[in-house]
């Protein structure tokens, strides 16, 4: 099968990333590149040609585009590419509303193409290790589920984008991917830099079997957080998404229970339960995106988002979005922070 022709649109941090995966990759054949300006350390295979429009696309043979543009110029541009007969994976979100992305996933049905949006960490090794103790019943019933995600406040933010849409969509697209729909049902936020745009929050959830769940997410950590936390009835599961580590505990659990369900696993010392590291295969989830939306686009199947799940995670943005406008906190540096005995607090 001949290569697919793609072109990358936008040379920014996560521009730079497909980039390099694209040019790793065997299945994919890099033919242009759209920015508004060139970056001098930015080098590209001389078969590669340099844009500064997506309007230049058309008169090229370009199979499928990458979009990985600032966050609120998403709708626009995929539209742009989806109108042309592209097939289209964009980066997170797909759009800053729930009606952009029904025009979107409509656009790509009309014209008879793909969309799919990078939420990345479906196509993360321990997602699937993770995903695997979920189909094991090893922690019974999931009772409550808490992810946390922050750290680097984006360098330019404008209108269209929050900490909710840039990274609490992760974990929200995330829990729909392992626990089915979701209903939000509290959302509290801090505006603390720029007037009207939150950078961090803090959104409640409800799984359809009751189970709850808390997306706590913000630009304001000096370091990188991505981590899931699963509490069973039987026992409980902590992810690392940066280490892809994966630990399971339980004080019931038995080693030859654990290896009959999970294969091969590391015991660990704990001082109140039985706990184990699961043998989680290394690889890097921008590559194996490449791979699903290679299958994706020639008609195989995709662990990526698209359809009604790309809506659906846009929705739960809003949502909460919505829920948090209605109590924006914000720091009050004109307070006279008392002791918590003269606060009434002890």
């Amino acid at each position: 099968m001949n290569r697919i022709r793609v072109a990358l649109v936008g040379l920014g941090r996560m521009g730079r990333n497909h980039l390099k995966t694209i040019l790793e990759s065997r299945d994919f054949e890099l033919v242009a590149v759209v920015d508004e300006c060139k970056p001098n350390d930015v080098d590209l295979p001389k078969t590669s040609l340099f844009l500064k429009s997506v309007d230049e696309l058309t008169s090229l043979d370009i199979d499928a585009a990458i979009v990985a543009t600032p966050s609120e110029t998403h709708y626009a541009v995929a539209a742009q590419l989806l109108a042309q007969k592209i097939h289209v994976l964009v980066e997170k979100p797909a759009s800053s509303t729930s009606n952009e992305a029904k025009k979107l996933v409509s656009l790509a049905q009309e014209h008879s193409v793909t969309l799919a949006v990078g939420q990345v960490e479906r196509c993360n090794p321990v997602v699937r290790s993770l995903k695997k103790i979920l189909d094991s019943g090893l922690l019974g019933d999931p009772i409550h589920i808490e992810t946390k995600r922050g750290g680097g406040f984006p360098l330019n933010v404008k209108p269209g984008n929050d900490v909710i849409l840039d990274l609490a969509i992760h974990d929200l697209d995330l829990l729909r991917f392992l626990f089915g729909p979701l209903s939000v049902t509290h959302s509290a936020g801090h505006v603390t830099k720029l007037a009207g745009i939150f950078d961090t929050i803090s959104i409640q959830l409800q799984t359809i079997y009751g189970s709850t769940a808390s997306v706590h997410a913000n630009w304001l950590s000096p370091q990188k957080v991505r981590s899931i936390n699963i509490v069973g009835k039987t026992a409980c599961c902590d992810v690392n998404y940066m280490a892809q580590e994966c630990v399971l505990y339980g004080a019931n659990l038995s080693p030859s229970a654990v290896e009959t369900s999970l294969g091969p696993v590391e015991e660990l010392d704990h001082p109140f339960a039985k706990s184990f590291r699961l043998k989680v295969p290394k690889g890097l989830p921008l590559s194996i995106q490449m791979d699903e939306w290679k299958s994706f686009i020639l008609g195989g199947s995709s662990c990526l988002s698209s359809g009604d799940a790309l809506i659906r995670s846009v929705e739960l943005t809003e949502i909460a979005l919505q829920l948090a406008q209605k109590s924006v906190h914000q720091p009050n540096t004109t307070v006279d922070r008392k002791s918590d005995t003269e606060a009434g607090l002890v």
